[in-house]
């Protein structure tokens, strides 16, 4: 196991413990579907403004309490827990409520866990790009010095340096001057 597996593990054991299962793991799956329940999926997902990770999430979630507990959510919908009449119907009625919470609660820790996940690159990042910074901003120091020192340097260059009289030519051109005039 490498230092960045172990340090990944750690982080998704530290992601875990927020919500006080460490024995939790998240797993990838991939499922063979048809395009047009696909499509139907992402389609319910962009109308309700949810991300395709959390969407898919939410429906697999919602659909597997479903699954568990069958009829039992439907046939209270859009009950009230007063309307019910028997100790039996309040229990099924609390059940299918509980149901539901639960479904609603597996994915709030989905979003939940992503955003722990999301939050850690980012501290990443932002450490990153603060290192980055710290690391420009000396060289940048540097270069201004150094810029500093050159102007100096070039200031002393020119004082040491005697400006040229305009007139002044070399003495084979005023040789060649000579004798042009004198051929003339």
């Amino acid at each position: 196991m490498t230092e960045r597996d172990e340090q990944r593990s750690i982080s998704r054991v530290e992601r875990a413990r927020v919500f006080l299962e460490p024995e939790r793991e998240p797993v990838r799956i991939e499922i063979e579907m048809l395009d047009d329940e696909r499509t139907r999926a992402i389609d319910l997902l962009r109308e309700r403004g949810w991300a395709i990770a959390e969407g898919l999430h939410s429906i697999f979630s919602r659909g597997l309490v479903a699954l568990e507990h069958g009829a039992q959510s439907q046939a209270h919908e859009g009950m009230r827990l007063i309307d019910m009449k028997t100790p039996e119907d309040r229990e099924r009625f609390l059940l299918a409520r509980l149901n539901d919470l639960e479904s609603k609660y597996a994915v709030m820790k989905f979003t939940a866990y992503n955003a722990l996940r999301d939050n850690e690159s980012l501290k990443m990042n932002v450490t990153g790009l603060s290192t980055e910074y710290q690391a420009l901003s000396s060289t940048n120091a540097y270069l201004r010095g150094r810029e500093d020192e050159l102007k100096a340097r070039i200031v002393e260059v020119e004082a040491l340096v005697r400006p040229v009289p305009s007139d002044t030519r070399s003495s084979s051109r005023k040789v060649w001057d000579a004798l042009r005039e004198a051929l003339r």
